[in-house]
């Protein structure tokens, strides 16, 4: 047979075959629409489609649903739940499922595309074997939001890096961009920082930039001020809107005593442990520990650099050596100054914004303090054995005042306190002699209230620098430790206490003492780094 025959004979077999598959094919199947829309507003909830077969229906028949992305995204922004469709002997119509996915993130309307496939032997695609599907976004266009920010002020002449950060409120498809600048408030340029403006760029989705941030310098002026602000501008927005609402950086003046554990110089106390038992510190900048010092050492922490950052500190008593962990960088210095038998008690004596060296001799009564300003050391003769030094600014000049807690003291106990502005003493009669010592400022006038913690009962005192009016608050006994500090960042020191049992810090808010808010880690500390203030 002849390779012509041979070709004729494969070439009617094959149209046979097609005839045959053709004729198999007795219904065609298609989506019932073209186009559809949903609501990201209700997602996940499901969505039904409907896929129709029409000619021979006798017979059962099956068709695959395929999803092909498109700016739409499969499981971020949606998914299906029919992937293969079966039509009963009789039936035309079958329901498919899609599920929009409901997030906060701004997208405009997006699609993608649902494509029937494989169909069964006797059925075949029709012409309208595709549907796009868009979802309909409900989220609000992205807002550029300030995050707000506050530093504390350097020592005098000395400069401090803060962060201004801005960003959109919602992850966008399209890429944001806005312009800023400051301005004075009661803060001023040159005097209290030195102004900023530029313009930043935010990356859309995927590669979504939440939050940028830029420095400013903080300046030190040594100034007797209250808390100043500046204005943050924003305009030229592109692709977000800019929200109404004021936008201020706030500037902390340094203060001089010793009551707040601020390791990022924000402003707020920090939620910071110590444990005694391995000496390791459990800070904003070290979360999970750094080892630094020994368990027989007295820890001293303040802002021995002025950079407006606590700094982790101890003092070894055995050769009256003072090292200190810089915040600004990592690294330590040591330092020389007392003896054995001496109580630290550091504290910004002259107003520079700096802690300085000093210690309480009981056996003598004396106060040695070597300023940070001059290097020259003041010997003062305050107190006796048995007191316990609680330094603060109690007249309010910036200078932290001599003062010591006599627990003992015949009719009770008393609070001696030497005025730096005038040398003058006061002695108050208030506590008892198993009362330990929270002096902050309670009431917001930027002078040191004498307050206590009573074990006892778990009660916290304070007597009112103002009026000499005292009240009371419940914060919790045993286990519970007093931690006292300006935690919710309002100018006040508030009352909280520290769980040693479960490592964690509980803060009633002293503008609002009902409101209780906390926090911690899953650190071992044994005590808060704020008990360094407490005696």
């Amino acid at each position: 047979m002849n390779k012509n025959i041979l070709l004729s004979i494969f070439a009617f077999l094959f149209l046979c075959s097609s005839f045959v598959a053709a004729s198999a094919a007795s219904s065609t199947v298609d989506f019932e629409v073209s186009q559809l829309t949903i609501a990201e507003l209700f997602g996940d909830r499901p969505v039904l489609f409907q896929v129709r077969r029409t000619g021979d229906l006798s017979e059962g028949a099956t068709v695959s649903v395929t999803a092909v992305d498109g700016t739409a995204l499969w499981i971020y922004d949606y998914q299906i739940f029919s992937r293969v469709l079966n039509f009963a002997p009789g039936q035309s119509v079958v329901e498919g499922v899609v599920v929009a996915a409901d997030d906060s993130s701004y997208e405009g309307v997006e699609s993608f595309s649902l494509l029937l496939r494989n169909p069964s032997p006797n059925m075949r695609l029709g012409s309208q074997r595709t549907m796009t599907v868009f979802i309909d976004d409900h989220d609000d266009y992205p807002k550029l939001i300030f995050y707000g920010g506050m530093k504390v002020e350097p020592g005098s002449g000395r400069q401090v890096l803060a962060s201004i950060c801005i960003g959109p409120d919602r992850p966008s498809v399209e890429p944001i961009s806005v312009s800023f600048s400051t301005s004075d408030g009661t803060a001023t340029a040159g005097a209290d920082y030195l102004p900023v403006s530029g313009t930043l760029s935010f990356e859309p989705i995927p590669r979504w930039d939440w939050q940028k941030c830029v420095p400013m310098t903080i300046l030190g002026d040594g100034l007797n001020e209250p808390r100043e602000t500046l204005n943050i501008s924003l305009f030229n927005p592109v692709n977000a809107e800019i929200p109404n609402s004021p936008r201020y950086f706030t500037i902390i003046n340094n203060l001089p005593y010793s009551q707040q554990i601020d390791t990022d110089g924000n402003g707020f106390a920090d939620y910071a442990g110590y444990d005694q038992t391995s000496a390791n510190w459990f800070t904003y900048q070290y979360p999970h520990g750094i080892h630094f010092g020994s368990p027989t050492d007295t820890i001293v922490p303040a802002d021995y650099t002025g950079d407006g950052q606590t700094d982790s500190a101890f003092w070894r008593s055995e050769t009256g050596d003072w090292y200190v962990l810089r915040s600004e960088d990592g690294s330590y210095y040591a330092d020389h100054f007392g003896t054995t038998g001496d109580i630290p008690v550091p504290a910004d004596f002259d107003a520079d914004g700096i802690a300085d060296f000093a210690v309480f001799r009981p056996s003598t009564g004396v106060w040695y303090i070597r300023r940070s300003s001059d290097g020259s050391v003041d010997t003062v003769r305050f107190g006796s054995e048995g007191d316990r030094p609680t330094p603060a600014d109690f007249d309010g000049d910036w200078k932290a005042d001599i003062a010591v807690y006599r627990p003992n003291a015949a009719g009770g106990s008393e609070w001696w306190i030497r005025g730096s502005s005038d040398s003058a003493v006061s002695v108050t009669r208030f506590g008892e002699a198993s009362d330990r010592t929270t002096v902050g400022d309670y009431t917001g006038d930027g002078k040191a209230d004498i307050s206590f913690w009573r074990p006892a009962s778990g009660q916290w005192f304070v007597l009112r620098s103002e009026d000499q009016s005292y009240y009371f608050r419940y914060s919790g006994s045993s286990p519970f430790m007093p931690a006292p500090g300006d935690y919710s960042g309002d100018g006040r020191s508030d009352y909280a206490n520290f769980n040693a049992s479960t490592h964690l810090f509980n803060v009633w808010a002293s503008s609002d003492p009902t409101t209780l808010f906390g926090g911690g880690s899953d650190y071992s500390a044994t005590l808060p780094v704020a008990d360094a203030n407490v005696h």
